[in-house]
């Protein structure tokens, strides 16, 4: 009977320690889960104070962006310089933190933030381009009920460009216009082309009016800094295609009196229509990206694809021309034929400006209407030229006049109509070229030959259609006008393009008393991003 009673016993003390353990157990499980969740809700509210943050950063680029590119749209022509500096740093101070506090709502409904630009006073001050400011965004962005806060500070450049884009690369095509390089040119910095890159290893001459094609070498392209490769940026609807120059000029495959013309001229090749993104015929081979060193000579250049164009072709010559024939303060002349220097205010010319023969010079800002040739010239310049027409260099020896500091002049040319060069320092030994400092635009076709030329320029080009085309080494004249190349394709080049960082420069001075107009904002650029 006792032993019944004790074995009761030891039960109900057993199911109690049971009930005991399994509620510690459950309350220990509820406590933990309660925490978890706790700390979840922290980690979520942290994460989405980060993302307020964020969007304020956002929110304040796109507003300031807004502002300014409806104040330069409310000005017909653009505004002036002073005008857009003015105006810029009137919204960066509206948004300083001492001033102005945003408060955007979160979409989400769980959170605000609150952003503002850190007040500098070395904004006020001009830097290499008075016409960028770089502003320290301070954004906290807030969460649940606790206002759980991150701050993020964003250094971000915003402004215009004082100088036309195009003269950032070393080459650049505009309006999906593609780029041509025959042969072995020697092409140092960045390039941005709007089409296609067709390339070839061989190099076309013009005799008479039928061109002839030599043998030569891929094109080069590096960096001026040996630690770097250059960069090809061409949109994602384009591509770089290899040409098969054997093709080129009329070919007929002939059977008793029947002909059939099997190849296609020089004319259709320049014309070609690149509809099809996947061509690949007897005319070009496709080149993907990974296969870009079977094109070009050493080390390949590295290719960025992008949706779109990196910026749209802005430089409006037929503004400029106006603005200059409607200014008193510009003198204006019919015609140039001889040396001539324009003064600080420039010169509207309403013909033509032809240079023929013996030694002559440029210097100043010339608005010409008509065209521009210098036809077997000696030229010394440091001048830059808005033409309406074409412009026409050939037979010539040009190079920079001497200014200030040992530093030589630049030839800048902004043309609506083609720009051809050829036959520049013709013939001349390979470590004598004609070194042309400046920069050659379009917004129509440029040609440039090395062929029996021998040119470097140290600046830039930017057209529509551009074709480049050289040999390397040395080249002389035949008796029967035929043209003799040395084969060595391990010497120079006879077309050499090396960009500038100094060109901008340049063209500022030169353009200090007649400035750009701002009729387009630049992108915003993120320098840098703390959290």
């Amino acid at each position: 009977m006792n032993n019944i009673k004790n074995s009761q016993g030891y039960s109900l003390l057993l199911s109690l320690g049971l009930i005991i353990l399994f509620s510690v157990l459950v309350l220990s499980l509820v406590t933990l889960t309660t925490a978890g969740i706790a700390k979840n809700e922290i980690r979520q509210d942290s994460t989405r104070s980060i993302d307020q943050a964020e969007k304020g950063i956002d929110f304040i680029i796109a507003d300031i962006q807004n502002k300014l590119d409806t104040f330069i749209k409310s000005k017909s022509g653009g505004l002036t310089q002073s005008e857009f500096k003015a105006h810029l740093i009137n919204i960066i101070q509206s948004y300083y933190c001492n001033s102005s506090n945003l408060t955007i709502d979160g979409k989400t409904g769980l959170g605000h933030v609150r952003v503002c630009i850190e007040e500098d006073p070395k904004l006020l001050q001009d830097g290499n381009n008075p016409l960028k400011k770089t502003v320290t965004i301070r954004s906290s962005g807030y969460s649940g009920n606790k206002e759980i806060s991150k701050v993020i500070r964003s250094q971000v450049e915003i402004g215009a460009n004082a100088v036309p884009e195009q003269l950032k690369y070393t080459i650049s095509t505009n309006n999906n216009g593609n780029l041509y390089l025959h042969g072995g040119i020697d092409i140092i910095g960045d390039l941005k082309v709007d089409g296609n890159v067709i390339v070839s290893k061989k190099a076309h001459w013009i005799q008479g009016s039928s061109p002839k094609w030599e043998n030569s070498s891929y094109p080069l392209i590096q960096n001026n800094d040996g630690n770097f490769r250059s960069t090809i940026f061409i949109k994602s609807s384009n591509k770089i295609y290899e040409a098969n120059t054997g093709l080129f000029g009329y070919e007929y495959k002939c059977f008793l009196f029947f002909c059939d013309k099997t190849g296609f001229d020089y004319e259709e090749h320049i014309d070609y229509e690149f509809n099809n993104q996947s061509i690949n015929n007897k005319y070009y081979s496709l080149i993907n990206n990974s296969n870009v060193n079977n094109i070009f000579k050493g080390t390949s250049p590295i290719v960025v694809t992008e949706e779109k164009s990196r910026e749209m072709d802005q430089v409006d010559i037929t503004q400029k021309l106006t603005d200059a024939s409607n200014k008193s303060s510009i003198p204006k002349k019919n015609s140039i034929t001889d040396t001539f220097k324009t003064g600080m205010s420039g010169v509207y010319v309403t013909g033509d400006v032809s240079l023929n023969g013996n030694k002559k010079s440029l210097d100043g800002i010339f608005f010409i209407k008509g065209n521009l040739n210098i036809i077997n010239v000696s030229l010394s310049t440091n001048a830059i030229i808005y033409v309406n027409g074409s412009v026409t260099i050939n037979n010539s020896t040009i190079n920079g006049t001497e200014i200030k500091n040992a530093q030589q002049g630049k030839l800048i040319i902004f043309s609506n109509n083609n720009i051809n060069i050829s036959n520049i320092s013709e013939y001349s030994k390979i470590d004598e070229p004609s070194t042309v400092l400046g920069f050659f635009y379009t917004k129509s076709n440029f040609i440039m030959y090395g062929v029996g030329s021998n040119i470097r320029v140290k600046g830039g080009i930017s057209a529509n259609r551009t074709i480049l085309t050289a040999v390397r080494g040395t080249t002389t004249k035949a008796t029967n006008g035929q043209l003799k190349v040395d084969t060595n394709q391990d010497q120079k080049s006879r077309l050499q393009i090396e960009y500038d960082k100094g060109l901008i420069d340049g063209f500022v001075d030169l353009n200090r008393d007649i400035e750009e107009k701002v009729k387009v904002l630049a992108d915003p650029v993120y320098k840098s991003r703390n959290y």
